[in-house]
């Protein structure tokens, strides 16, 4: 996972067709949880997800609207296309970062 800043992030979305941010907090225990899954799913799918730390970049993630963490959200061409807040099982990540 790719750690980013909202400067970063906005470099990034320029320059990929398509973009898996995950937002979190290493305070908020449930974004803890997620990390080895997203981390297994990064290699198995063959996918690169940016880590992105809600509360160093907390205006920006209420620009997106982002009210929970840890929360995941899919960009197509810079637009916010996909937003799933919560906890995520391994099933439930795989089925959603599968079918982008």
């Amino acid at each position: 996972m790719l750690a980013l800043n909202e400067v970063e992030l906005n470099h990034y979305l320029n320059d990929h067709e398509k973009t898996i941010v995950f937002c979190n907090s290493i305070k908020v225990g449930d974004c803890r949880k997620m990390i080895p899954s997203l981390f297994e799913l990064e290699k198995e799918l063959n996918l690169e997800i940016i880590k992105f730390d809600a509360y160093k970049n907390d205006k920006y993630l209420k620009e997106l609207g982002v009210l929970f963490l840890p929360s995941i959200l899919i960009f197509e061409n810079k637009e916010l296309i996909n937003k799933k807040s919560g906890l995520l099982d391994y099933q439930n990540l795989k089925e959603l970062l599968t079918n982008i």
